[in-house]
């Protein structure tokens, strides 16, 4: 039905790197408000105005705090508060297991008394130099996006070369 046909574009629109999730989130609302507007007339277009309005009013309290998340995360990184936080824990903890210990524990405290978003917006410029140093995990700026398009890149490359071979092995045979 239409809901499979919407499903796909949305996803597919992700996996092929097209749209990130966010934009396909931002695609499912116009897809939603269009469908829920056009073919099946649940909402009014006077209606409009009171939907966008409870919105704004639930998302407002949200975007005040991923503003103060953003803001203090580039105080305590102009504070180089990352580098003093790497430097104490590398120097107290050697191991690579004892300094993933201590990251996991960080992230279950502050997981208790903070929402996601925020607490990743003020713990990455900290736990990413720690990280790398170690080199435990490679953190950097490619996205989730960039990652899914280079690995269908790769499988393309793959398909591609797979095909070569078959087309010459088949001019070999003959």
């Amino acid at each position: 039905g239409l809901g499979d046909v919407y499903k796909r574009q949305i996803l597919g629109c992700i996996y092929s790197g097209i749209a990130s999730p966010t934009e396909a989130a931002v695609i499912s609302v116009f897809y939603a408000l269009i469908i829920s507007m056009c073919i099946y007339r649940t909402l009014k277009f006077r209606d409009l105005k009171g939907v966008l309005v409870e919105a704004i009013r639930t998302f407002a309290p949200i975007l005040f705090i991923l503003s103060a998340a953003v803001a203090f995360s580039r105080i305590i990184t102009l504070l180089q508060i990352p580098e003093m936080a790497g430097d104490f824990i590398l120097s107290t903890f050697s191991g690579k297991v004892a300094v993933l210990l201590v990251i996991n524990v960080l992230l279950l405290i502050v997981g208790m008394v903070m929402d996601t978003s925020p607490a990743i917006l003020i713990l990455t410029p900290i736990l990413i130099p720690i990280t790398n140093s170690l080199s435990l995990i490679h953190i950097s700026e490619p996205t989730r996006q960039a990652e899914i398009s280079y690995a269908v890149f790769c499988l393309k490359k793959k398909k591609q070369k797979n095909n070569q071979n078959i087309t010459s092995k088949k001019k070999n045979s003959y």
